[in-house]
């Protein structure tokens, strides 16, 4: 459809072109063949009416010579001239004032004609065309006045519009000619045009496999050649990319399982290495029964640090269904916070809720307890010695979003991107095993959920949980 609005277009914009050339040509040969008719006719009248003077001046001398003509010879004359020629339509003899003299009009006679344009021609419509020409009657400088003939110009009107009609009819067939040239023209290049843009449709990106284009004449082959090289260059570009996209894949993954296996030899090691020496210590004293037994304590402590270790590995290695209950998050965040009040206490940190919107969800309550209790234990590691965390609620659209916010020391930028990394901790050895991000954002994502962090407003970290408000199911 826009091909042939293209077409249309194009044949509408050259025909308007041509209108408006045709018919400036057809004005100028128009007001040159008008201006040659008049000037031929013109001097045709005035010939006729210079002849026709000769006579009327011979009929005035013989009237002022036999006064007993009474002005019969004159009125002869002017029947005489107009029964020859049926193009004259009035023939008047003036005197020195301008007054009807002679008129083949008997009630003229006498009458004021007005200014007289001596020697000349005028064209003017009175119930028709009348060409009129004026010439002195005067013999050396003696003036008898001005004879005047009107001749017919219906004729001239009549070629005019001959040439008009015949000028018009050309510009029709001109321009109808031109037109259908042009659609016929575009429609041969819009069909090349259409095949090109089908082909090109059809190519796949994924499978990265060329299509060949038909072969094109003129301007539609060059697209179609400048095409085909560009799609090429694009599938080697695609081909390259894909492979470095594969490789760098690869190397993140192994980065990952490297990161990952460092931080499981490195958590394990610790408690591994104080039962090592608790048993060592133990097979080198083994009467000793008090000492045995406080290394036994010792031992169970270690174990249950790789237990713990271990069993957070696996949560988050797997991918939890979420479930389907509804789970009010700000009755989450009073739970754990009455879990941690002894935490918060010791660690002089308020705890402060703010917001005012829906906080049901869809999901795990246990989980999502998890999330809250893991980001608040954090927010109050971050401030040792004392400080406040904002939890505050705020609904976005259709998502319910829970900012937790401290004023402790922050997240470094340099770590931002990897804080969410299993393993990856800022505690101190022992105080934290660098699961409690990784597993809270598993926890999240399974809710189909996000979690991201950026600095707070009073200078500490601020972690944000976006969660799907509860709906009704069915």
């Amino acid at each position: 459809m826009s091909h042939w609005s293209m077409r249309v277009k194009l044949a509408v914009a050259i025909g308007l072109f041509l209108v408006l050339l045709q018919g400036l040509t057809s004005l100028l040969i128009l007001k040159h063949e008008r201006a040659f008719l008049i000037d031929l006719h013109s001097d045709s009248a005035m010939a006729s009416t210079r002849s026709f003077a000769i006579p009327v001046l011979d009929a005035l001398l013989e009237e002022e010579l036999y006064a007993g003509a009474s002005g019969i010879l004159l009125t002869e004359s002017i029947d005489n001239f107009m029964q020859s020629s049926s193009d004259v339509r009035y023939v008047a003899v003036l005197n020195n004032n301008n007054q009807v003299q002679a008129h083949n009009d008997m009630y003229l006679f006498g009458t004021s004609y007005g200014t007289v344009n001596i020697n000349g021609v005028r064209i003017f419509k009175d119930k028709s065309w009348i060409i009129e020409a004026s010439v002195p009657l005067k013999i050396s400088t003696r003036s008898w006045g001005t004879l005047l003939v009107g001749f017919s110009a219906d004729n001239i009107h009549t070629e005019i519009s001959k040439l008009f009609n015949y000028l018009g009819l050309m510009t029709i067939v001109l321009i109808s000619l031109t037109v259908f040239a042009v659609i016929m023209i575009s429609r041969h290049f819009t069909k090349q045009l259409n095949t090109i843009v089908s082909t090109v449709d059809s190519l796949n990106l994924e499978s990265l496999e060329q299509v060949h284009l038909p072969a094109c004449d003129g301007e539609a082959g060059i697209l179609a050649d400048r095409f085909t090289a560009l799609q090429q260059r694009l599938i080697r570009s695609l081909t390259t990319t894909k492979s470095a996209e594969r490789e760098v894949r690869h190397a993140e993954k192994l980065a990952s399982v490297g990161r990952l296996a460092a931080g499981v030899a490195h958590e394990i090691n610790n408690p591994l290495t104080g039962m090592q020496q608790c048993v060592e210590t133990i097979r080198a004293n083994p009467e000793d029964t008090e000492t045995a037994h406080r290394y036994f304590e010792l031992i169970a402590e270690g174990l249950d640090r790789i237990e713990i270790i271990v069993k957070r590995l696996l949560a988050f290695s797997r991918k939890r269904a979420r479930g389907e209950a509804e789970v009010d998050l700000r009755k989450c965040v009073s739970r754990v916070q009455k879990l941690l009040e002894y935490k918060f206490k010791n660690n002089n940190v308020i705890v402060e809720e703010t917001g005012h919107c829906p906080t049901v969800v869809t999901g795990d309550g246990q989980l999502l307890e998890e999330v809250c209790m893991n980001l608040m234990i954090n927010a109050c590691d971050a401030m040792p010695d004392g400080g406040k965390l904002i939890v505050s609620y705020e609904q976005k659209d259709n998502l319910l979003l829970i900012h937790f916010s401290d004023n402790g020391h922050g997240v470094d930028l340099k770590n931002k991107e990897m804080i969410f990394e299993p393993f990856f901790t800022t505690k101190e050895v022992g105080q934290g095993t660098g699961l409690g991000l990784s597993v809270t954002q598993s926890i999240i994502e399974g809710h189909d959920g996000k979690i991201n962090v950026s600095a707070s407003g009073s200078g500490g970290a601020r972690f944000t949980v976006e969660l799907p408000l509860f709906k009704e199911i069915g």
